[in-house]
């Protein structure tokens, strides 16, 4: 049933603007624009602040604005995710999920349960200036009835609110809108009469709503009841069944009988008992009867094809897809991945399963061609659906039941927005609506899949190029990285550990103390009288000021506190200073470390010291690097002879502060291994090593031959090959 209602709060970006026009400030140039509306190939668009100026033909770009060259690409509205719950795994957190999101063209998601008191906040993270993340609209908890589903108990999280009469039900609707939710979700253990008065108390508030059918409704009856929308085909093969009417009068009974069972197992021993029954008792004049209805009310579909065939399509548990993992806190890959596995164990495709999933597949056709309208929504995280990754797998899933691949697109983008009654400003490409965008490389009316080929993402008129995105991807991934190191590194003693740094306000060792304070780390920085500590403002750390050189100052260091561990970060005094340094000054920090009992020295040094220079053409470095390799290698000895426990870390181009790690850094036995590694990608190693006993009396080297080469560094294997012997030189693929 479709309301009149416009989005409280919307202001569209051309009303605080003048009677005058305003500036194109984007145009995307030689464009093929597709939407439920059009496929207008050769097309420009005009964009001034959030939003879409004009679409067209043969525009003038006005002077001034930014071109974005669509030539050969495809642009579609921004995608939704229309079936998410942003707070089902709280170590998830918006952090990760919204850029994921954002790095898969999603621009608008629909929340469908969750807390108020966890859900609002992160509406408002969404919607904070200068957030990457996409529109945000939620339902709050799940109004179920007694027996709540979602109740906490047997291993499903709170998430729902109870009611148990009419009255109660409108109370709850009252103090949902009153908080500010979107929509209203309905759920399965609801009474007709509360779930009736649910519904026409959020119509009267014009709340768009969307349901579970009760099991004690028929389809019918609940679409009937106002609702505007229902989930993952839930119970309509009850109702599409040939004795739809002695299946319900069964569950009526077994409802009445089990008024002490737990919401979630009642509810789940109904399906087991009569879904399959159901499925193989179809009729397909009954069923026709049933979209009629649903296409007469106007009662959206979000099939979640994704969660519907989980045992038969068994996503979880495929190499590509676990590899999406890498993008997600540490915590919860560990707990997916052993989710995963457990799953794939003990979820064995059935003939019950299979016939679901197929009846699923089979529905998508029929309620399309029933005039149904379908939306795109995956419930991710739900059945370790990473979030952004599984819509596109939803898509997949949509053609492969019989949408055509704008048909998959209308139901990620228009429909959605229909459902939230935003589609005058959202949902296609037009004039006065709002720059949400995806500009592809590839067709998706070739393959659906080419909704991945993305080129840029527009959100709110905010533009995330390739290189933005995936250094959001990347970023993702170092983050989960560096969590998990410093997790690590903590794990090993169980405590707090006394860590001194020696050069901590350079480059390479202020990442490294960052890094340990992030940890929990007690950290002192020995710094020169000169050094500059901008990088480490507001950071909790202590300062020793000396000399490396001098035995007294670095004997008041080393006794006037104890220390666990040392890293020595250090560079030379000046930058060709005398190279001398590395020797006389490793000789001070070895013994007073060994004298009162350090566990362990770090050593930063170099590819080409020690037993690695025999890889190199010597005659071919500059003199200042065989120099400077040579006292490394002295520098190496003097540790290793010293009897402290010792941990070396050679790295070869340590690039730029500003190149960030890929997310690949490794440290290798390998003495052979060649590369490039990024400051921030030797700080995370260096905390893998913390106390670790695989880092224990080890030299080991670091690299990252995933990281971004830019600007004088992006011919550095070219330079490599001058300096290594043949034998030596291996360029990654």
């Amino acid at each position: 049933m479709r309301k009149i209602f416009m989005a409280a709060g919307f202001v569209l970006g051309l009303a605080a603007c003048s009677d005058a026009a305003p500036e194109p400030k984007i145009a995307i140039t030689g464009v093929t624009v597709l939407d439920a509306t059009q496929q207008s190939a050769n097309s420009t668009v005009l964009i001034s602040g959030n939003t879409i100026l004009s679409v067209g033909q043969d525009r003038d770009v006005p002077y001034g604005a930014t071109v974005i060259d669509g030539t050969g690409k495809f642009l579609i509205p921004g995608l939704w995710d229309a079936h998410v719950h942003l707070s089902y795994y709280p170590d998830l957190g918006v952090e990760t999920s919204y850029p994921l999101y954002i790095a898969n063209g999603i621009t608008s998601v629909r929340d469908t349960g969750g807390l108020t008191d966890l859900v609002l906040p992160m509406r408002d993270a969404a919607q904070a200036e200068g957030a990457i993340a996409p529109r945000v609209h939620i339902a709050g908890p799940l109004v179920d009835g007694t027996q709540r589903v979602y109740a906490g108990l047997n291993g499903r999280p709170n998430i729902s609110v109870g009611v148990s009469t009419p009255d109660e039900a409108r109370a709850e609707i009252d103090r949902l809108h009153d908080t500010g939710v979107d929509l209203i979700k309905l759920y399965e253990m609801n009474t007709p009469e509360t779930f009736s008065a649910a519904a026409a108390r959020a119509n009267e508030l014009n709340l768009p709503i969307t349901a579970h059918v009760p099991l004690s409704m028929d389809a019918v009856d609940a679409a009937e009841a106002g609702i505007d929308g229902m989930e993952h085909l839930r119970n309509l093969e009850m109702s599409c069944a040939a004795d739809y009417q002695r299946l319900r009068a069964e569950r009526t009974q077994i409802l009445a009988d089990s008024l002490e069972e737990d919401g979630g197992t009642l509810r789940s021993s109904l399906h087991l008992l009569q879904r399959s029954a159901a499925i193989a008792a179809q009729d397909s004049v009954r069923c026709n009867d049933v979209i009629a209805a649903l296409a007469r009310e106007e009662v959206f579909q979000t099939p979640t094809l994704t969660v519907n065939t989980i045992a038969t399509e068994r996503l979880f548990n495929r190499l590509r897809w676990k590899k999406t993992f890498a993008y997600l806190p540490p915590i919860v890959q560990e707990q997916w991945a052993a989710g995963a596995k457990r799953l794939g164990e003990t979820m064995r495709p059935s003939t019950d399963a299979a016939a679901f999933a197929a009846w699923s597949l089979a529905m998508i056709t029929k309620l399309r061609d029933g005039g149904v309208k379908i939306m795109a929504g995956t419930d991710n995280p739900i059945g370790f659906l990473t979030p952004g990754f599984a819509l596109h797998e939803e898509l997949a899933f949509l053609v492969q039941g019989g949408l055509t691949p704008m048909d998959a697109l209308t139901a990620a983008t228009l429909h959605p927005a229909q459902f939230m009654r935003m589609d005058d400003h959202m949902g296609t490409v037009e004039a006065g609506k709002l720059a949400d965008l995806v500009l592809l490389e590839d067709d998706p009316r070739e393959d659906i899949r080419n909704t991945l080929s993305i080129n840029t993402v527009i959100k709110d008129g905010r533009v995330f190029d390739r290189t933005t995105l995936d250094g959001m991807l990347t970023d993702l991934k170092v983050k989960g990285h560096r969590r998990a190191s410093r997790s690590a590194s903590n794990t090993t003693t169980g405590q707090t550990r006394s860590v001194l740094v020696l050069g901590g306000t350079g480059q390479l060792g202020s990442e490294i103390v960052k890094d340990l304070v992030d940890a929990g780390e007690k950290v002192t920085v020995l710094a020169r009288p000169t050094s500059n500590r901008e990088r480490l403002q507001g950071l909790d750390v202590s300062y020793v000021v000396g000399d490396m050189l001098n035995m007294e100052d670095m004997t008041q260091v080393f006794t006037g506190n104890t220390y666990q561990i040392v890293i020595d970060a250090s560079g030379l005094p000046s930058a060709r200073g005398d190279h001398s340094f590395y020797v006389n000054s490793q000789k001070i920090i070895s013994k007073l470390a060994h004298d009162t009992g350090v566990e362990q020295v770090i050593l930063h040094g170099a590819i080409g010291a020690g037993d690695s220079a025999e890889m190199f053409l010597a005659e071919n470095l500059p003199e200042f690097q065989r120099v400077s390799i040579a006292a490394k290698s002295e520098a190496e000895v003097v540790l290793k002879n010293s009897g402290v426990p010792f941990t070396i870390i050679r790295h070869m181009t340590l690039l730029p502060i500003e190149t960030n790690e890929s997310g690949s850094a490794q440290l290798t036995d390998d003495r052979t291994a060649i590369g490039a590694i990024s400051r921030d990608g030797l700080a995370r190693l260096t905390m893998e090593c913390l106390g670790a006993p695989k880092c224990i009396n080890a030299t080991l080297h670091a690299i990252d031959l995933d990281v971004e080469l830019t600007g004088r560094y992006s011919g550095m294997w070219d330079r490599y090959k001058t300096v290594l012997k043949p034998e030596f030189y291996k360029r990654p693929e």
